[in-house]
């Protein structure tokens, strides 16, 4: 599956062998319909399995599934006790759990 981002994003991460096109416009497609948008960014279509697993091979973090009950002065409340932190990734989707 692949999805698209930033290309200056990507390049940021140091991603960017994950990047088999790049694109000038930014181009929304719904059902049969495409409309196209010129943006001052370059655009990338990614290998989101590259995209989703790169970064956390890359670093030391620990990686925890917990459910959020609260979030406040750099610590976020889970169902596996209190964490403090400098950074806070809220992967939870639509549900923002973090939010």
């Amino acid at each position: 599956m692949a999805w698209g981002s930033l290309l200056r994003a990507v390049k940021y991460l140091d991603l960017t062998d994950a990047v088999p096109q790049n694109h000038d416009l930014f181009v929304l497609h719904i059902n049969r319909y495409s409309f196209e948008f010129e943006t001052p960014f370059s655009w990338c279509v990614s290998d989101n399995q590259y995209l989703s697993s790169a970064p956390f091979n890359r670093n030391r973090a620990n990686f925890l599934q917990a459910k959020v009950k609260g979030v406040g002065n750099g610590e976020v409340q889970t169902s596996r006790g209190l964490f403090g932190t400098k950074c806070v990734v809220d992967a939870s989707g639509w549900r923002a759990a973090l939010a």
